[in-house]
């Protein structure tokens, strides 16, 4: 066994040709020492068992661009995965590669972190995909029935405007009928929870000012928003684009992956 000072040479001896290999700043001293830290004053603060005096402690710099782009290389990263993606995008284009590759499934699900990006449900249904994903309750919906105004005849307005206004997926379905529906078996027995779908116009459209309200935004497609009442008391929102005539069991077995699906 190895004791005081000694099991720290004996490691970054050990560390020393893989920190190199990987152009680590630590390899060449560009960073304070690994058994340095610093005490809130700022000052360099060394175990008792190393036998150092306090220094000044030195500031922890990043690595170079330039060696984090060698990083790159020697990973063999694809230059057109370097540029930054939001998680939407990242999703978009795996799908894309899942459906080159020859994959074939009947709907794609999602959690509302990818639900409540409009791009990322737009970029779906530009793909001719069916989805059902999670949302936020507070996601604006407009009824499926809402018409565009146009502009009033020698007023100062020059935008249509819905003839209703857009509400929150919560406010949407509170007056819908809930039924309960057992809608799948589990480990346990049965899952029963109640449920209520509406048929809407999702607010993901051009934004501007309505009703005197800045940055809203006009009716874009139709789909599918469905509310979900556990015993728990937990309610959980989901929207989908599966068409008109669907019916409430067979959009919560597209909702619940229950068929076949690809998940994000």
């Amino acid at each position: 066994m190895v004791s005081g000072a000694g099991w720290l040479t004996e490691l970054e001896g050990w560390l020393a040709p893989f920190l190199e290999a990987l152009g680590h700043p630590a390899a060449t001293g560009d960073v304070p020492a690994l058994r340095g830290g610093a005490d809130r004053g700022g000052r360099a603060q060394e175990h008792p068992a190393h036998g150092r005096a306090p220094g000044p402690a030195e500031p922890r710099r990043p690595a170079p661009l330039h060696r984090r782009w060698s990083l790159l290389d020697k990973a063999d990263v694809p230059e057109s995965w370097r540029t930054p993606r939001t998680r939407p995008e990242i999703a978009l284009a795996e799908l894309d590669r899942v459906v080159a590759a020859g994959a074939r499934f009947g709907t794609v699900l999602a959690d509302a972190g990818y639900g409540v990006s409009a791009a990322f449900r737009q970029g779906l249904r530009a793909r001719g995909l069916a989805w059902a994903v999670g949302i936020p309750r507070t996601l604006k919906v407009y009824p499926a029935d809402v018409a565009l105004l146009p502009p009033p005849s020698g007023g100062r307005r020059r935008l249509h405007a819905p003839d209703q206004l857009s509400r929150s997926a919560e406010e949407a379905l509170a007056d819908a009928p809930w039924r309960s529906i057992t809608w799948r078996r589990g480990t346990k027995g049965r899952l029963t929870a109640r449920f209520a779908a509406l048929r809407v116009r999702v607010a993901d459209g051009q934004a501007q000012q309505i009703a005197g309200r800045p940055a809203q935004h006009l009716p874009g497609a139709e789909a599918w928003v469905v509310g979900e009442r556990r015993a728990s008391g937990e309610t959980k929102y989901h929207l989908s684009n599966l068409p008109a005539d669907t019916g409430l069991k067979a959009l919560l077995k597209a909702a619940s992956g229950l068929g076949p699906a690809l998940l994000c």
